[in-house]
Parts: C-alpha cells; sequence; structure tokens
C-alpha cells in the first residue's frame, strides 16, 4: 500500500490508545473484496479525517460510509463482523440475533425456554429443531470477539443438555434426538474444539468450522443485523431493537414515513435507513 503510517493516535473501544495504522486498514477492505485501487482510495480519504483522539469506531463508520458510496456488497462484508460484535454489550441482542439467523436457516426456534431435567431446571437461550433432532442453543457473546470460548464452557453446555434430555417428559414418546450447540461471535480453544469433535457437540464461532461458520452462515441466508447498516445510530437501533427488529429484513416492510410514525427515528436518519436496506437486499 501507497499511504504511510502517521503519528495519529486513536482510542479503542477499551479506552487504550493505540497509533492510526492505515496500512492495517487497507489489508482489511482488501480482505472484504475490494481490488487495491479502491482500498486505497478509501484509506486516503479515511486517513484524511482522522483527528487525535478520534474513536475506533469512527473510523469504521468513516470507512463504511465511504465503502457504501463505492461498493455496497464489499461495504457489508466489511461491517458484517464489527455489526455482530455491535450487539452487545450484555448478550441479549446477540440472542434475539442467533434466534433470527436460525430461522432464516430453516430451524423452528423457542427463545429463553425453561426446560426441566432430570436434576435441575434450566433456562435455555434458544431452543432451535429440525425434524427430530432438538437443539439446545447456548448463544456465548463476547465484547471481545478476539477472545475465546473455553472448552469449561462447552462442557457446562453439554452437561445442560444432557440433563434436558435424560428428562423423559421432554422426550415422552422417544421421538426427539437431542444436541448441544454452542454459537459465538468469538473464537473456540483448540481444547473446546476437540471436546466437541469427541462429544458430539456442534459448534459455530465467527470463523469455525470452515465451510458453516457463523459468517459463512450470515452471508448464505443474508441475515445481516441491523448494526451493519452505516446510518443507524445508537438511538435508532434501541428504538427498533425494543420491538424486536434486529435483522436489516426485518426493516424492509417499513417506509421512511412509518420508521418515522412507528419508532420516532429522525427523518433524516431514517430515510437514510430505508435506502441502505433496500440497497442491501436488493
Amino acid at each position: 500500500m501507497t499511504i504511510k503510517q502517521k503519528d495519529k493516535i486513536i482510542e479503542k473501544v477499551s479506552g487504550k490508545k493505540v497509533y492510526f495504522n492505515p496500512s492495517k486498514l487497507c489489508s482489511s477492505i482488501v480482505l472484504a473484496g475490494a481490488n487495491k485501487k479502491q482500498a486505497e482510495k478509501i484509506c486516503e480519504m479515511v486517513d484524511a479525517k482522522i483527528k487525535p483522539g478520534m474513536t475506533t469506531s469512527s473510523v469504521f463508520r468513516n470507512t463504511l460510509r465511504a465503502l457504501v458510496k463505492e461498493d455496497l456488497d464489499i461495504a457489508v462484508r466489511y461491517s458484517i463482523k464489527r455489526g455482530v460484535d455491535a450487539l452487545g454489550p450484555d448478550g441479549f441482542l446477540f440472542e434475539k440475533f442467533v434466534e433470527a439467523l436460525l430461522r432464516l436457516d430453516g430451524y423452528h426456534t423457542q427463545k429463553n425456554q425453561m426446560m426441566s431435567g432430570r436434576c435441575v431446571e434450566h433456562e435455555i437461550d434458544v431452543l432451535a429443531w429440525k425434524d427430530r433432532n432438538y437443539y439446545i442453543v447456548e448463544a456465548k457473546f463476547r465484547n471481545d470477539s478476539s477472545g475465546t470460548t473455553h472448552i469449561n464452557q462447552v462442557m457446562y453446555a453439554d452437561a445442560r443438555m444432557k440433563d434436558i434430555a435424560s428428562n423423559k417428559i421432554n422426550n415422552k414418546d422417544g421421538s426427539r434426538h437431542f444436541h448441544t450447540w454452542v454459537i459465538t461471535n468469538a473464537i473456540f480453544t483448540e481444547h473446546a474444539q476437540k471436546f466437541a469433535r469427541c462429544a458430539g457437540v456442534r459448534l459455530t464461532g465467527w470463523n469455525y468450522p470452515n465451510k458453516d461458520s457463523l459468517q459463512s452462515i450470515i452471508v448464505r441466508t443474508k441475515a445481516y443485523p441491523i448494526t451493519v447498516l452505516p446510518s443507524l445510530s445508537r438511538d435508532a437501533r434501541e428504538k427498533l431493537t425494543k420491538y424486536g427488529l434486529v435483522l436489516a429484513q426485518d426493516i424492509l416492510p417499513y417506509t421512511k414515513e412509518t420508521l418515522i410514525r412507528d419508532f420516532g427515528i429522525a427523518p433524516q436518519t431514517a430515510a437514510k435507513i430505508q435506502k441502505e436496506v433496500a440497497q442491501l437486499l436488493k
């Protein structure tokens, strides 16, 4: 890349101060599908707007806005991970997103179910099923998606499933086959993966497994979280998710006028959101 790193300090979500690295930004844009010329053009535009003390979130939004004007498909691929990571901080939205994602992938679902095991009662993040296969889904959200989901978390999820499966009230006619499924926006440790392969636990991480990762499922089903939309403000996100709208396609039936009337979203923001959703899901 032709852009040289400058002594511009920006602030990460954690509060840590780091030097802005334009080469790293350019590489991430290329990984999203842009060619070298496109990436350098975007990097130059973003670099020109960097100010001391700017947050990484602001850098991301500036990059995303520039990408939307250049190529919406590339913009979406660039923003998917950040969009999923924005479904925090407590994991509640991530659970809703996981349920919506599984429904789009052909599963029947129920969220926040209380199920009695043979020993104790359990609150399940998501119960998902296809035919006779029932999955006790554990949605593990990490605010730091570079972190790891460890073997003890996978083993705990599997123990819950086995306790539920052993209670005959959950499988009166013996036709249900229960499985454990852990879904996270982070990564799994090697020990967690090894245990899962041995115990028959299904794992879905951001890039795991290769052909059926969280990222690939999102792209395949077009289950883009609303947080990938460049114009979505924090206020608009809270207003939309309050009524259960967590996917971009959930907004598709709404016009600018109904977004303003039904959710109290500012007119200018509503117009941009509606336009971006229409472009994204055309």
